[in-house]
């Protein structure tokens, strides 16, 4: 079924060529996993990818100068990686107080990721003040958590030291601040803290190391063995966040679904099969860093819209490709806007120089994009969108797995129950 115009070398033409057989999950802790991932919400905060790992390594030097236990380190580590993520939050979830900002909806995603309450109103309460200028709530004083006080002062100093114009400058206006500067703001014993930290070598030396949120999720204790089961229920909970912030409820785990269907009935192993759907899962992560007013459009995107939009596979292949274990899932990611003639992005891919998962995961996302109301169209029934992808087999898509989309669509939902 291959177009003649897109032939390729005869060793391309296996299409199991760009796939490694050998692929699978590997086991990982929670904290390996969510500190480098946090990256995806500080695309969504129009921070630097890092943000919040480095609020978390000032937080827990902090938290080390305070003398914390290692439960309370725990706390604050987290708190420090999630504290503005549910700025990437669009429809808020019914649960969730709408009074609370972004702060209650980071709680959110805390408490999607399976992490505990106190973490959960930890975040709540990282932007409330001492003298109770703060918010949603204006507490004040010792009502507030002082895990949550760590982490705004860390928050207030990484603010400063990620100026992009002069970090030596940054360094040394840190350096000169006295406690009772921020006193107002965290209160005078964690503003000690905090000016004491700020004078220790190890603390700068870390700050911009390649490998920090592996140095710091190695630290954290309290999250179990390493298991597969993490994986999926950590990328399970990241796409459910995806789908809030781009407001498509379910849609990652209808492409996950559907993705692993078209796998088995192209033969690929149960093990596989698992990779992929992580991978359908952690599809979209990098939209998280598409402007609103971009995903939003109520009209066709112009050309520079559309460029945005188009980096959002790279975009998410950074974040995976820095955790551990998804170096193969970042290439998929990356790879599921290429098209078989050559034409698609970024790398303009051509034929079975795309992964197998990659063309896998292209068919289930584009089948599930079609199958939704957009801003600037209804939705296509299930019969137009199965016509649109039959007609662009072999120059948008591989035309083997659209042949398989009508049976694993069936499979899918089978399965759902």
């Amino acid at each position: 079924m291959t177009n003649a115009a897109f032939m390729l070398p005869d060793s391309l033409m296996d299409p199991d060529f760009a796939f490694d057989g050998a692929v699978e999950l590997q086991a990982a802790r929670p904290a390996a996993l969510i500190a480098p991932l946090s990256s995806a919400f500080d695309l969504a905060e129009s921070q630097s990818p890092g943000h919040g790992v480095r609020v978390a390594h000032v937080a827990l030097a902090v938290a080390e100068t305070l003398g914390l236990k290692n439960a309370d380190r725990r706390t604050v580590f987290y708190a420090s990686l999630l504290h503005d993520s549910g700025v990437a939050v669009a429809e808020l979830p019914p649960e969730v107080d709408p009074n609370g900002g972004h702060a209650a909806a980071g709680g959110w995603v805390a408490a999607r990721l399976g992490l505990d309450e106190r973490i959960q109103n930890t975040i709540l309460a990282s932007h409330e003040r001492w003298d109770g200028a703060g918010r949603p709530q204006g507490t004040a004083g010792g009502e507030i958590p002082l895990e949550a006080l760590i982490v705004n002062a860390a928050h207030w100093a990484i603010e400063i030291a990620e100026n992009p114009e002069s970090p030596l400058k940054a360094r040394a206006s840190l350096l000169r601040v006295h406690p009772r500067d921020i006193a107002p703001m965290v209160g005078s014993e964690v503003a000690e803290a905090t000016t004491d930290a700020l004078h220790g070598d190890s603390m700068w030396t870390g700050l911009w190391d390649n490998d920090l949120a592996a140095l710091l999720a190695g630290g954290v204790s309290g999250d179990g063995r390493a298991s597969v089961k993490n994986v999926e229920r950590i990328a399970a909970a990241l796409g459910d966040v995806t789908d809030a912030s781009v407001r498509e409820a379910g849609r990652s785990a209808r492409v996950a679904d559907l993705a692993m269907q078209l796998a088995r009935r192209m033969g690929i192993a149960k093990s596989e099969r698992r990779a992929i759907g992580v991978a359908g899962r952690l599809l979209d992560i990098g939209q998280m860093g598409i402007p609103r007013f971009i995903t939003e459009k109520p009209s066709i995107l112009s050309l520079e819209e559309m460029e945005l939009m188009r980096h959002h596979p790279g975009m998410a292949a950074r974040i995976l490709e820095a955790t551990p274990g998804m170096d193969e899932i970042s290439m998929w990611v990356s790879a599921h806007h290429e098209r078989p003639d050559g034409r698609g992005y970024p790398e303009m891919l051509q034929g079975y120089e795309i992964p197998l998962a990659a063309r896998i995961l292209a068919v289930a996302d584009s089948y599930w994009a079609l199958r939704a109301d957009r801003p600037h169209r209804e939705a296509f029934s299930h019969a137009e969108a199965r016509e649109i992808l039959e007609a662009g087999a072999d120059e948008h898509y591989d035309a083997d797995v659209v042949m398989m989309l009508e049976t694993s669509l069936g499979a899918a939902a089978e399965a759902a129950g």
